[in-house]
């Protein structure tokens, strides 16, 4: 978990813990208490990355966690005992504030849109995802929707920092809310570590299959993916099916009756939540990805597909573009038929996929949890510069 991926990378963590004590940030974990989704493994991995380059975590949960992920001497966990949707909100807003004034850190981080409403005594840190609930407000669940109306642009005001997942993100925050854009940084989350895949994930993958990975909401686009599924040929089905991995999410109950009246039932196969190695053996044995999304602030599948060299289909608005890069085709996701057009040329063309794959894996190699850790520790150390802090500076490194 703490390995280091070049001499250079070991260089610029030597001095860039030289003489500096180590850094302080406390947590708000509530994602890390459910099972993992995207925003979760993006908190988990970005934990792990901090504290192997040294910073000390304290990471502050509504209830206790069992991950065996954590289990590192810089990473400590205060966990309280609030359980519910409910129970979370309250803790969010009033136990939580005097758990981090109770405790010795430098700053605090808010991974996932939201800060506590109450003064905190320390530097804000913020992390926005994407804007889904101002550009796609009926893809979200009415509590979901009114919670981000609520609360976000709240946390937003209070952040010191902001870091966006993607520059369209930072440009997409910038617009809504002006006076955040001089706080605004993006800083691009990593790859995950391949996991050694089970036998049991292995022995699923032999029938040749198009991988969809994602929490079943509106916003993920199923519908429009089964439709133009269900328009390739005969002969397109049988050579790739369709598997589709992801926790239930909402509004999305009719999908497995719309594959029935669609007749592609016998091709599509729902996984439901896969646990980390039969999900890397998925990404790494597709043809390729489908992720025909209306919107995402960055898509982790993404590129967890790519560094397995597995050429990606996604489309072509919001952030997608510039994750993907090179290495994928895009597609319209309000018409099923361009998307389906991309599919037909992905299972009949093994030398684009093949061209696209090469792409696609070096694509991935500019995304890295260790890089991501070292921008997030110079953004942190740097505000606390600015707050009269006594950090030693770390300008010299922003130019490494």
């Amino acid at each position: 978990m703490c390995g280091i991926s070049s001499s250079e990378t070991a260089v610029v963590l030597m001095f860039f813990h030289c003489g500096v004590p180590n850094l302080r940030i406390g947590v708000d974990a509530k994602n890390l208490c459910g099972s993992l989704s995207g925003i979760s493994r993006y908190v988990l991995n970005m934990v792990q990355a901090l504290a192997c380059n040294g910073v000390e975590i304290m990471l502050f949960a509504p209830r206790n966690m069992t991950l065996a992920e954590f289990d590192h001497p810089n990473i400590t966990l205060k966990a309280d005992n609030f359980s519910g949707r409910l129970g979370g909100m309250f803790w969010s807003q009033f136990v939580l504030p005097e758990r981090i004034r109770a405790s010795d850190i430098d700053l605090f981080w808010g991974p996932a849109h939201r800060l506590p409403l109450f003064p905190l005594g320390v530097p804000c840190v913020l992390t926005i995802h994407d804007l889904v609930w101002k550009r796609y407000p009926e893809t979200m669940s009415a509590l979901g929707l009114q919670g981000e109306k609520l609360l976000m642009p709240r946390a937003i005001g209070k952040a010191d920092r902001i870091v966006c997942m993607s520059k369209f993100t930072a440009a997409d925050v910038a617009l809504e809310f002006p006076d955040a854009s001089s706080r605004c940084q993006t800083i691009y989350p990593g790859l995950t570590r391949p996991v050694e895949a089970t036998h049991a994930a292995t022995q699923k993958s032999k029938q040749p299959f198009m991988l969809f990975v994602g929490t079943n909401e509106p916003r993920k686009n199923l519908e429009s993916l089964l439709r133009a599924y269900a328009e390739l040929s005969p002969m397109q089905k049988q050579k790739c099916h369709l598997r589709i991995i992801g926790a239930s999410g909402w509004k999305q109950g009719h999908l497995k009756e719309l594959a029935n009246q669609l007749d592609i039932s016998r091709f599509v196969h729902w996984s439901g939540f896969v646990d980390d190695a039969e999900l890397e053996q998925s990404y790494k044995a597709a043809k390729f990805l489908v992720l025909p999304s209306l919107f995402e602030g960055f898509g982790l599948p993404i590129i967890e597909a790519q560094k397995y060299a597995t050429p990606v289909l996604t489309s072509n608005v919001s952030a997608m573009p510039e994750v993907a890069g090179r290495g994928a085709l895009f597609a319209d996701p309000h018409d099923y038929q361009t998307i389906r057009a991309a599919m037909a040329r992905l299972i009949d063309e093994p030398l684009l996929r093949a061209d696209l794959g090469r792409r696609a894996r070096e694509n991935s190699n500019r995304f890295a949890w260790q890089n991501a850790a070292i921008e997030f520790e110079m953004l942190c150390k740097n505000l606390l510069i600015e707050k009269g802090k006594n950090v030693e500076s770390i300008a010299f490194l922003q130019n490494t």
